[in-house]
């Protein structure tokens, strides 16, 4: 079976979950969350990061629960997300990694991570562009900028836009 990871490493939001979900369902993969607790120079990481990181991955095995999905949780306290999501990526064989963007922003992860996944031609990658409150959904600039520049002509982008989410069907209970 193959693999999706999905990095995450601040604000947990609900929609790029599902479309992650829903990807995985389509592609019939299993989803591999892996939450990035920064650890700065300082060593010391804050409890709320720590939290969060908890909330993240105990939120995806009750959305993996009611989607159906396999799913493997891992959270790595790392100086580097980025050579973290690497090096898993590599260690799942070549997994490919669940990007998601909506106004310019980067979803799950920081905008600058985001780019450096894009630009690594070792990596394979999905980018999910999600669309804002006004329901439109828009090419991030920086994304359009790695598509004219000629040095990264090698770069294949694999991009879906936010696709309805379809739910699973319950089971009827007669009483």
């Amino acid at each position: 079976m193959k693999t999706l990871l999905l990095p995450f490493l601040h604000d947990i939001d609900v929609g790029a979950i599902d479309q992650g979900f829903a990807l995985a369902r389509h592609l019939d993969c299993r989803l591999v969350a892996l939450s990035l607790v920064h650890r700065p120079e300082d060593g010391v990481i804050r409890l709320e990061v720590i939290q969060q990181s908890k909330d993240f991955l105990e939120f995806l095995y009750r959305r993996s629960r009611h989607f159906q999905i396999p799913l493997q949780r891992i959270e790595l306290h790392t100086p580097s997300p980025l050579s973290s999501i690497r090096a898993l990526a590599s260690e799942l064989n070549n997994a490919s990694i669940l990007l998601f963007m909506r106004n310019e922003k980067g979803v799950l992860l920081d905008t600058d991570t985001i780019l450096a996944v894009l630009q690594d031609l070792r990596l394979h990658f999905y980018l999910v562009l999600l669309h804002n409150k006004h329901e439109v959904i828009t090419m991030p600039q920086a994304v359009l900028n790695l598509l004219q520049d000629s040095r990264q002509s090698k770069v294949t982008l694999t991009i879906a836009t936010q696709q309805p989410v379809p739910q699973p069907e319950l089971p009827t209970t007669r009483y």
